[in-house]
Order: structure tokens, then sequence, then C-alpha cells
């Protein structure tokens, strides 16, 4: 687990109801080169952010190399060999 703030289960309620923490996740952290598995288009890029949605769910937010920005859950991407 980080040392850091925004992987501190913790944290106080008022932060995380602000979204202004990173839930952790024990298979992607930010930085990590990803591609989009599935589907019908393919999507390489960098986990930007990753949040947590009102329901518990876990999203990353993932950016090519043109800046474009997809939200992807943990089961629709793989890290990039």
């Amino acid at each position: 687990m980080s040392n850091t703030p925004w992987a501190d289960s913790s944290i106080h309620d008022e932060v995380k109801e602000a979204g202004l923490y990173m839930p952790s996740t024990s298979t992607f952290k930010v930085g990590d080169s990803v591609s989009k598995i599935g589907g019908d288009y393919r999507f390489d890029g960098i986990v930007r952010a990753i949040f947590e949605k009102g329901s518990g769910a876990i999203r990353l937010v993932v950016e090519d190399d043109r800046g474009v920005l997809h939200i992807y859950s943990e089961k629709n991407i793989k890290h990039k060999n």
C-alpha cells in the first residue's frame, strides 16, 4: 500500500466526498502503460487518474498520445507489454 494520503483508507469523509482522494487498486497505478481489451477498437495509453464512482466501482482515466481521455473499468484494460 502506498504511503500517500490518496491510498489511506482512513481518509476523512469530507475529503472523500469532495473527490480529492485516489482509491487504491491492486492492479493499476497512475503512470502505468495500458491497452484496452475487447470491443471493436484499440486504445493504448497511460493511466492518468483512478477514481471511485458513487456506487463504489473503480474507474481509470487513460490518455493516449493525442491527449484523448477514455474512462475504463479495470476489467477493460491490461498492462501494455
